[in-house]
């Protein structure tokens, strides 16, 4: 079990680096999502819905809902996202490999996590905007079965 923490925390840290490495040469989204190190056993999120808690989401919603946002991933390698403010673009990609997902909402944040049964960890990224390159951490948990 602590073989393979380390060898998940070794990806995650090997992934960052890509990141920075792709950040500062200007590789596409595409490019810096295959480039993931491959990990065995970890099952596929295609045709998953995943949740991140609430305080995460920090979304106000006016209905008076708890304002979480879930995501669900598309056999097609699509993401749809589900809770956003109205008006809000949806779409998105994924591309995972063993334990190590990343995937993005319009090109304009970039998540990489790690898979570890029902929950995901990692880290987000602002692709573009007023905050762009902004990182902060993040998590979901598997919605359902």
């Amino acid at each position: 079990m602590r073989a393979s923490l380390v060898t998940i925390v070794g990806r995650v840290i090997l992934a960052r680096l890509v990141l920075v490495v792709c950040l500062i040469s200007g590789c596409t989204r595409e490019s810096r999502a295959t480039v993931l190190p491959p990990d065995a056993g970890a099952p596929s999120v295609a045709g998953t819905t995943w949740r991140f808690p609430p305080s995460k989401s920090r979304i106000a919603l006016p209905d008076g809902g708890d304002g979480s946002t879930s995501v669900a991933f598309l056999a097609d390698g699509t993401v749809s996202f589900e809770g956003l403010p109205p008006g809000s673009s949806t779409g998105g990609h994924w591309r995972q490999d063993g334990a190590a997902l990343v995937f993005d909402c319009n090109d304009f944040t970039e998540y990489r996590v790690v898979i570890s049964g029902n929950d995901m960890k990692g880290t987000w990224m602002r692709l573009r905007g007023d905050d762009k390159g902004h990182t902060s951490t993040t998590s979901l948990v598997r919605d359902g079965p």
